[in-house]
């Protein structure tokens, strides 16, 4: 069974090597989440707008050190804004996301009730029917099968004597603590 099951999943994960999903909704709702989680996250690297933020001193030092250099503040124009982001990049990112996220709630969703089917619900069905076709329980009154369930005499005897024990040593511990109890207390 545990060799069909791992065939099963294995093939489980190679049919995600492909795109597709027939839950469009939860795409949907998944990419407009990731695009606005990868807007918010650029949304922070805007350099245009902090650049005109800067007071003309600051302005003044920023060209001074990057003159220093040899660059100007043109050069930073070259430095990846939100502004300057490819939408259908954003885009791209927000859909991998959002696919992923499916993928791997499909995944989830799966791979537990094939390991329920090809390996717990098989083998209980397997041996469902070498008990009926060996022993011919299901079948059978309760009377005919009882002695499959029947402690045998030597085991009986066995666990009433343990019983036994088991209760005069609690009763040995009590009357031991009680013992003491009164010792100490006087």
């Amino acid at each position: 069974y545990r060799l069909k099951c791992i065939d099963v999943i294995t093939m489980l994960w190679e049919m995600e090597k492909s795109e597709f999903t027939m839950n469009e909704h939860y795409m949907a709702t998944n990419r407009r989440k990731y695009r606005a989680l990868v807007d918010k996250i650029l949304s922070g690297n805007d350099l245009d707008a902090k650049l005109e933020g800067l007071d003309s001193e600051n302005k003044a030092a920023l060209r001074s050190l990057l003159g220093s250099l040899g660059l100007s503040t043109e050069k930073l124009k070259l430095i990846p804004t939100s502004s300057t982001y490819d939408d259908e990049a954003i885009d791209s990112i927000a859909g991998s996301l959002a696919y992923v996220r499916v993928a791997l709630k499909r995944f989830q969703d799966n791979v537990p009730l094939h390991i329920q089917y090809h390996m717990i619900d098989k083998f209980a069905n397997e041996c469902e029917d070498v008990l009926k076709r060996e022993f011919g329980l299901f079948q059978k009154s309760p009377e005919e099968i009882h002695h499959f369930f029947q402690e045998d005499t030597r085991t009986e005897q066995r666990r009433e004597n343990l019983a036994r024990r088991k209760v005069r040593q609690e009763r040995a511990l009590e009357l031991i603590l009680d013992h003491e109890k009164r010792v100490w207390t006087g």
